[in-house]
């Protein structure tokens, strides 16, 4: 683990690229252009308590539309409705102008929150996430296709339905859904005015435009207070 909380000890990372004739064993005629992709998952302090929440608490499901609509290969962030409570899961559908969905995600989707971007990932980490935390487009046990988001793949347990991702906050530390065992630490929290968006730079293509972006939050809505260890009798 690396330490980022303190931004006068911050890590330096260093990649020597090697030449063109280590990289190939023939070099090409025109050399190519190399992109170098960093992409790390990182733990941060909760900003709210871990203590379990209070008796009468329940997770709400919230299936909404969000604005603007997208256009194809647009750039622009798509807000979502007004939220509040702490958030479990962010999840996302992406349908055409006829309702179907589609895969016209960005190469690198960013969820914002009050203009601050919390996630900025490959969308095949976000495939993979989803196959860790959700056990969507996960290959079977010793299966060769790995985290292969294909219904075609024979080894696909549950596979991805096309037009959906969706980011995990019930992970915590050991980045693993426990259930009820959860300490909430990861939750996103929320209220009535904070501001949730997905951007894209730039969107996929859709044929039938324009493509409209709903949000599947599952919201964790608090009923008194929480508790504090066991109440006295």
């Amino acid at each position: 683990m690396i330490a980022a909380a303190n931004a006068a000890l911050l890590p330096d990372l260093q990649m020597p690229i090697a030449t063109l004739s280590t990289l190939f064993s023939t070099a090409p005629s025109v050399s190519p252009t190399l992109v170098v992709q960093n992409d790390a998952d990182f733990y941060w302090l909760p900003n709210i308590p871990v203590d379990p929440p209070g008796q009468g608490t329940t997770l709400q499901c919230i299936y909404q539309p969000c604005n603007p609509p997208v256009p194809s290969g647009g750039s622009l962030r798509v807000q979502l409705p007004r939220l509040g409570g702490y958030l479990a899961w962010l999840g996302f559908d992406l349908r055409d102008a006829n309702g179907a969905r589609v895969d016209a995600w960005p190469a690198r989707p960013g969820i914002f929150v009050d203009s601050v971007e919390l996630v900025n990932s490959d969308i095949q980490t976000i495939y993979e996430d989803m196959a860790i935390n959700f056990g969507v487009g996960a290959g079977a046990y010793g299966g060769t296709n790995g985290y292969s988001q294909t219904a075609a793949a024979t080894s696909i347990v549950n596979p991805r339905p096309t037009g959906v991702i969706a980011v995990s906050r019930k992970t915590s530390l050991a980045q693993m859904d426990l259930g009820l065992l959860d300490t909430g630490e990861k939750f996103l929290s929320s209220n009535p005015g904070t501001q949730v968006e997905l951007n894209g730079v730039p969107w996929g293509t859709i044929g039938a435009t324009p493509g409209n972006l709903s949000a599947v939050i599952g919201q964790i809505v608090p009923s008194g207070r929480l508790l504090q260890g066991l109440p006295e009798v």
